[in-house]
């Protein structure tokens, strides 16, 4: 039997021989048991949800909408100060320069 392969722009898999099951494009193995529970996993799920379930992907809302980034020059010595401040509060730079433009523009 021959090897076929089913690619989209963000993945590709190969059907292995029977009861070899898919190789993914990154190298995974899965077998046929557990393609099939994947199948019937996803069958079993209403398209919305599933349509849902893909475009929510990626990381949280932080407001009403997506976040963008949004690149600041910062000089030395104040990366350095930020990043002290920072460790101080037990959090990251950015959440810590979030804190500081609501705090200035409150």
């Amino acid at each position: 039997m021959m090897s076929e392969s089913r690619d989209t722009s963000s993945w590709s898999m190969r059907v292995l021989e029977p009861g070899e099951g898919l190789e993914l494009s990154d190298g995974t193995l899965i077998s046929e048991d557990d393609a099939t529970a994947i199948a019937d996993a996803f069958e079993a799920m209403d398209p919305d949800d599933v349509v849902q379930r893909i475009l929510s992907r990626g990381r949280p809302l932080m407001g009403s909408a997506p976040a963008k980034v949004v690149p600041v020059r910062l000089d030395p010595e104040l990366v350095s100060a930020l990043d002290e401040r920072a460790a101080g509060e037990g959090c990251n730079r950015s959440e810590l320069v979030r804190r500081a433009l609501r705090a200035y523009l409150s």
